[in-house]
């Protein structure tokens, strides 16, 4: 059967000269691996399309059960505008980081949305949009920490605490976790720049603590170099 799937690509791996598979995080099924063929020869269009984070419209031919979707046509649906390197090693990370987070996800909707606003935000150069989404995130995987009078968060336990339990949650850290997850427009709390490195350890670390097997993105390192 033959079908349209809308999708954000999350990772793609060559398979042989001109073939790929290819990862994605769909609106209708969730995550999603596809096998496209082509997509790497001289005269193909269709590679350009393969940046991190472009929505994409895919064209499917479903087959067997155990055998894996193929695609028959890539459209663009949104290529996301960057402002500049910073932005492209953000759209780097995030993608390796949902490629690793979302693939037990089947249920697409609010994720999707999620990213949308995201995008949005990273074009229009807000340098603390990642964090405040990866926080965000947490809510919709319903892992997000419980909030109360405490001022320091314990990853561990999910809550917010009087003492401090983990030295990576200071009271400022911890006070920028509670406003985002509290705020109905997290969006406009700016994280300032020398903060930043301290946010998204505390973010990575709570994602270790509660999602079985989590890896740390590989270009978290190119993150820290320019940011």
């Amino acid at each position: 059967m033959v079908h349209s799937e809308n999708g954000f690509l999350l990772s793609y791996i060559k398979y042989g000269d001109a073939d790929a598979v290819l990862h994605s995080f769909t609106k209708e099924k969730g995550f999603r691996s596809y096998f496209i063929k082509s997509v790497f020869t001289q005269k193909s269009r269709k590679k350009s399309y393969l940046q991190p984070l472009n929505e994409l419209n895919f064209k499917i031919r479903d087959k067997s059960s155990s055998s894996m979707p193929e695609v028959l046509s890539i459209e663009p649906l949104k290529i996301v505008e960057s402002p500049g390197s910073k932005s492209d090693s953000v759209l780097f990370f995030v993608s390796e980081f949902l490629n690793h987070i979302l693939r037990d996800e089947t249920e697409g909707q609010l994720v999707y949305y999620e990213v949308c606003k995201l995008l949005t935000e990273i074009e229009n150069r807000n340098y603390s949009a990642h964090l405040v989404f990866m926080v965000k995130l947490l809510k919709v995987l319903g892992v997000a920490p419980f909030i109360s009078e405490g001022k320091f968060l314990d990853a561990d336990g999910g809550v917010f605490t009087d003492e401090p339990v983990n030295s990576l949650y200071s009271e400022a850290v911890s006070n920028y976790w509670k406003n985002i997850l509290s705020e109905s427009e997290p969006y406009q709390i700016k994280i300032e720049s020398l903060s930043r490195p301290a946010v998204l350890d505390s973010i990575l670390f709570y994602y270790s603590c509660h999602h079985s097997g989590f890896k740390t993105p590989k270009s978290l390192e190119i993150i820290r170099q320019l940011w």
